[in-house]
Formats: C-alpha cells, structure tokens, sequence
C-alpha cells in the first residue's frame, strides 16, 4: 500500500543506506582470513602454498560468478537474491570457523566467494530501479564507498576480536551480521513500484526521464554485455581496476602474514 501523502518520500536513500551496509559486510568477510591466517596456519599445520590455495579459491568463485549473477538477479528479483546471496556468504563465513583441514577451508571460501559474487551486481540493479538517471552516480558511489571503510575497518576490528576471543569469532559474530541484514532486507525491501515505504511522488520522481529500470527483463537488451568490451572507456576502466585491484588484494591477503613473520 502506497502512503497518503503529497510530499514525496525519499525510501531510496534508505535503500542505498542497505546497499552500504551489505558492501561493509561483504568486504570485512572476505578480508577477516587474512588476519586470521598466521594462527591458522600455525594452528592446522598449513604452509604457504596451500594457504595461497585457500585464499584463491574465493577469487575463482568470485569473478567467474559475477555475470551469472547479475542475470540471475534480474530475473527473479533482487529482493529474494539479494537475501539469498547475503545469507549464503553469511553462513559459509561461519562454516570457516569450524574449519579444520585445506579441503574444508578451501570449500568455504569457494561458497564464500559463490555468495559474494552477488552482491555488486544485485547493487546496480537496485539503484537502476530506484534513482532516477542524475542520482545513480552519487547512490553507486555511497555504496561503493563500503568497500573501502570494510578495508580499513576489517583489520583492527578482527585482529582485536582474535586478541579478544579466538580466531573463530570475527568469522562467526561477522557472518551472524550478514543473516540478520538478508532478513532485513526480505522484509524492507521492494521494487519501487511495489514497495510500501514509498508513495506515488517517489515512484514518478525516480521515472520522471524514463531511465529508471522497469521494462520486463526477459525484453531484449539493447546490446550483449560483451559487447560493452569494444569500448574505449570501459577498456580503460578494466585495466585501471585490474591494476588497483592487483595491489589491494595484496594488503588484504598477505599483507598481515608479512607483518607477522618478516616485521614481528
């Protein structure tokens, strides 16, 4: 049911608010390993290379899962995806807790990584549905600002929940946040159209241009997704992530072990 009322609501942002949220999560998820990795390894006997083993099989996941899951979500809906993805992350974050051979952390991080391939393509498509063409740059980059406050957070948080507790904990307190955020969501969360936190001056706001997102999705797209690689700009963007990304995933994988055992 629509609210009663003139004076256009602005559910969007709290929306985008969820987005952050669920990017903060995601990337103190995948980052909490790597502080954890010096007592892990010690701990279960594990060397180097099949630490690296570990760490890796939720990057295979994770990249060759992105554009199936953007389909995936545009087919059936954010709304049920995104909690599925979210709680499946959530739960394999947990299941590394119990961990206690290279086949068992191997595993979880594969799930992990199958999760959280969800999560930024879920992302666009809710904020091509729910902001009009002018707000999408700034909706996408309050999201996606999560990604580096989960960085820089991660770290100090995780290293003094292990100091605190065990290693176990920030896997299992982080992936308990992550379950109650998919439930959040599951009962928050709509299309603009359907969703009753918003009122009609929202819904015609956000497709005041016509560029909000509400075609059926099965309608033809206006080219395949690979063809967007023929452009400069997004060539250009590729290499730029790709070189920023090769040195991130450093300072989140080993960067910490290297502390620990060259540093002291």
């Amino acid at each position: 049911m629509e609210l009663n009322t003139n004076k256009k609501t602005n559910y969007r942002w709290i929306v985008c608010g969820f987005l952050w949220v669920a990017v903060a999560v995601n990337y103190v998820d995948r980052t909490a390993l790597s502080a954890a990795t010096p007592i892990i390894m010690k701990e279960f006997n594990i060397d180097g290379t099949e630490m690296g083993i570990i760490m890796a099989a939720f990057f295979w996941a994770y990249a060759l899962l992105q554009v199936p899951m953007g389909y995936i979500a545009d087919k059936f809906g954010q709304r049920i995806v995104y909690s599925i993805a979210v709680a499946w992350w959530s739960i394999a974050q947990m299941c590394i807790a119990v961990c206690s051979s290279l086949f068992g952390f191997v595993t979880a991080r594969l799930f992990l990584g199958v999760g959280e391939a969800g999560s930024y393509p879920c992302n666009v498509g809710v904020v091509s549905k729910w902001f009009p063409k002018h707000e999408r740059s700034r909706a996408t980059a309050i999201f996606d600002s999560a990604s580096k406050f989960g960085n820089a957070f991660a770290m100090p948080v995780v290293v003094g929940l292990i100091t605190m507790f065990t290693w176990h904990a920030p896997f299992l307190i982080f992936g308990a946040i992550g379950i109650v955020w998919a439930i959040l969501w599951w009962f928050f969360y709509n299309d603009p159209r359907k969703s009753k936190y918003t009122n009609k001056a929202e819904v015609d706001y956000i497709e005041q241009d016509g560029s909000a997102v509400i075609e059926d999705v099965d309608s033809k797209p206006a080219m395949k997704w690979y063809q967007l690689l023929k452009y400069r700009n997004v060539q250009a963007m590729c290499l730029g992530f790709f070189i920023l990304n090769y040195i991130l995933y450093f300072f989140i994988t080993w960067f910490p072990t290297y502390l620990v055992e060259e540093r002291g």
